[in-house]
């Protein structure tokens, strides 16, 4: 157990937060700055009874930990959205197994989200009436490249196979990650068939992505960006293009239940049409945490 760390300078745990139409916010729990006792305390009593027991049927002590502090951070981040406790939003799950909010009131139909994680980090993607899916990856330097072959579309295949050796498994984590945000944000999760898409990453700064006519989708009503969380650690958002409007990114970094940072979002590859993260601080999407005046979101 590591002992509590100071509080960087970042909101308080209960300040609220304005989403405007168009922007995705995206939240990061490292697993490593909640490993205290207060945190894990305060996730616990937000849980619901079921929720509890999944967390106490893990048999190892990671697993019940890294499943604590991800329904600890859904609770926590909703709850900065509407003024809704963390621990009586109800989750329910669709056909495919996806976690939706069981229990939105009127004004709380608008949130969407989505989960990742692995041993190390928690993400979080919430959005304002957005179709939306994130997937992290930690990129091992033995990647499973036979489910390519297998399971990814003739193209992403033959993109590993012409790489070098030392460059292949990093590449199959990018095409992961892309993958599986996409069957996310869809909804259906890997009841969409693999290889029926397809992700170019040619150009190393941009996504692409081609559709099987049989999945009758179209590139322009995605958008994508990739980035590292970690040296190790690969993430990507989908997100359905909003109408007439732009969408931009931001992201927080956040222990649940004790603060939450927005800190800069350093996207590596995007969709063309994805808006990319600026250098100044006067994106449309960074409104102050202490600027929730809407009504009705």
């Amino acid at each position: 157990m590591m002992p509590t760390r100071p509080e960087p300078s970042c909101a308080g745990e209960n300040e609220p937060i304005s989403l405007p139409e168009g922007c995705v916010d995206v939240w990061i729990c490292r697993v490593a700055d909640s490993d205290d006792t207060e945190t894990q305390a305060r996730c616990r009593q937000a849980m619901s009874a079921e929720e509890r027991t999944k967390q106490a049927a893990f048999h190892f002590a990671k697993d019940r930990l890294r499943y604590l502090l991800t329904r600890g951070l859904a609770r926590y981040a909703l709850s900065r959205y509407l003024p809704l406790p963390p621990e009586s939003w109800r989750f329910q799950s669709n056909a495919y197994g996806r976690p939706v909010i069981g229990n939105a009131p009127r004004d709380a139909r608008w949130l969407t989200f989505n989960l990742s994680h692995t041993d190390e980090i928690i993400a979080m993607a919430i959005g304002r009436h957005l179709a939306l899916g994130v997937d992290i990856e930690r990129a091992h330097a033995d990647a499973p490249l036979s489910i390519a072959d297998s399971f990814f579309a003739k193209a992403e295949a033959r993109q590993l196979r012409d790489l070098p050796d030392s460059l292949r498994s990093r590449r199959f984590y990018e095409l992961w990650t892309l993958k599986e945000c996409y069957v996310k944000a869809k909804g259906a999760g890997l009841s969409i068939p693999l290889d029926k898409f397809s992700f170019d990453l040619d150009r190393t700064d941009e996504v692409g992505i081609r559709f099987d006519p049989a999945l009758a989708d179209a590139p322009s009503r995605w958008l994508f960006w990739q980035w590292h969380l970690s040296p190790d650690h690969i993430a990507a958002l989908c997100v359905e293009r909003p109408a007439e409007r732009a969408c931009r990114v931001r992201q927080w970094q956040s222990v649940p239940f004790r603060h939450y940072c927005e800190v800069p979002f350093q996207t590596e590859r995007a969709s063309a049409a994805a808006s990319r993260p600026r250098s100044d601080s006067g994106s449309a999407c960074a409104l102050s945490a202490l600027a929730h005046q809407e009504t009705g979101q």
